[in-house]
């Protein structure tokens, strides 16, 4: 593992944290869908989760993904039906919750906020080197300290590392766009 840091071939995985009314907006185009009885709602929104589902998991074959999805019912949808399916070890996806998912392949944990020696710890076991204090303190800043929001910045740090860019302005800009108020999160 740790040659493979140095070599720099362990494969890269992208993040994507548009949300989910923008992944929807990807997904190709589909015939004319009849208008469903007043009674066919939830059947609509399990026919656009199970489309949704399988244009991820076809993506997640040509580059690894991890999924970052905001709060919401229809988030935890996604996330119990990619959990509900067979796992490929290619997408992770992250939804805070207030509560545990129901599903036998959702891993479920409540986290406190990480401080300044878990980020750095976390930076220097991720990249393979020391993050200096200014590095840990923007990450731990920026992310409120929240786990979700920490590992996302880690890892953008370390691509910044791994691509020889060891500026330490552009962390703060690298902040999702998703505010994630719970310290529940589950991942499929």
């Amino acid at each position: 593992m740790r040659l493979a840091l140095l070599s720099q071939t362990l494969p890269s995985f992208t993040v994507d944290e548009r949300g989910l009314a923008a992944l929807q907006a990807d997904l190709p185009a589909r015939p004319a869908e009849p208008v469903p009885p007043w009674d066919e709602p939830a059947r609509s929104l399990q026919a656009r989760t199970v489309a949704l589902v399988d244009a991820l998991e076809t993506r997640a074959r040509q580059s690894p993904l991890c999924l970052v999805l905001g709060p919401g019912r229809q988030e935890e949808l996604v996330a119990e039906a990619v959990a509900g399916g067979s796992p490929s070890g290619r997408l992770l996806v992250i939804v805070p919750t207030e509560h545990a998912l129901p599903s036998a392949g959702v891993v479920d944990f409540q986290l406190g906020r990480l401080g300044v020696e878990d980020v750095r710890a976390l930076a220097a076991r991720a990249a393979g080197t020391e993050a200096t204090p200014q590095v840990v303190e923007q990450i731990v800043h920026a992310s409120g300290g929240l786990a979700a929001s920490v590992a996302l910045l880690v890892r953008r740090w370390v691509q910044q590392v791994r691509d020889g860019r060891l500026e330490h302005s552009g962390l703060t800009k690298m902040m999702p766009t998703l505010v994630v108020c719970s310290i529940r999160c589950s991942l499929v």
